[in-house]
């Protein structure tokens, strides 16, 4: 078990700091106000912006993050049902993996936010 949590952290680790230095560019832009209509080749640039940030960086991200929620959650439920609830006896190693996996549920649900954020801008755009 120990060896497990060592992996996940590892991978948990890059993958929070791949999506902090995704997730800078993603709120800029999502932020970003768009360029007036009389403005057409800015227009098709910011849409072409737009679209590529949501296909190549944000719909990636927040598959990544679903799979690696995904593959978790069977033995974090596994450990929940099968422990007791002891505040002063536990198991740090099973502990620590339910709070990873909670923390990966929540990151999950943060990079969707933010694609169906980008995703809104993007198909709202009218050019």
């Amino acid at each position: 078990m120990g060896d497990l949590l060592q992996a996940i952290s590892v991978l948990l680790v890059f993958l929070t700091f791949l999506f902090q230095a995704i997730d800078k560019e993603i709120s800029s832009l999502i932020n970003t106000s768009v360029p007036d209509v009389n403005r057409i080749i800015e227009r098709k640039r910011f849409k072409d912006k737009l679209g590529s940030l949501l296909i190549l960086k944000s719909i990636p991200i927040c598959i990544v993050y679903t799979i690696t929620s995904y593959t978790l959650l069977p033995k974090s439920i596994s450990i929940i049902h099968y422990s007791k609830l002891d505040f002063w006896n536990f198991d740090p190693l099973s502990t620590i993996f339910v709070f990873i996996e909670c923390g990966s549920i929540g990151l999950t649900f943060y990079a969707v936010n933010k694609m169906l954020q980008l995703g809104r801008k993007f198909l709202s755009f009218e050019p």
